[in-house]
């Protein structure tokens, strides 16, 4: 994760996926973590979608983590679509912060109050 080193992330997830390792959520919220500080937003979602493909529970880190790197991209639907209760992992504080903030970024101050 360290020093932005995003496809570095991905493909070491990629290689345990492939040699069969049994992956956790932690494992996944490295890779989205660092997809987060590059940016990589589709990066970031696609990692989280796996947590549920790979039939793991997402941690309040794995959704702060994917709905930061919206803020960063100002990709406000996406933000919002990680608070939804279907997504099944809780963002905190910190996770709902940056989803107000992508709103704000895609001026879309409505879906801050709603």
């Amino acid at each position: 994760e360290k020093g932005g080193k995003w496809q570095r992330a991905l493909s070491f997830l990629s290689v345990m996926h492939q040699a069969s390792v049994d992956l956790t959520t932690t494992n996944h919220n490295a890779a989205i973590s660092a997809c987060d500080k590059a940016n990589e937003w589709k990066h970031a979602l696609k990692v989280f979608t796996t947590i549920y493909q790979a039939d793991l529970q997402p941690h309040t880190i794995s959704c702060n983590a994917a709905i930061s790197v919206c803020e960063k991209v100002s990709k406000w639907p996406s933000a919002l679509m990680l608070l939804l209760p279907v997504s099944q992992a809780a963002a905190d504080v910190f996770g709902l912060t940056a989803a107000i903030g992508a709103c704000e970024k895609g001026s879309e101050w409505l879906n801050t109050v709603a």
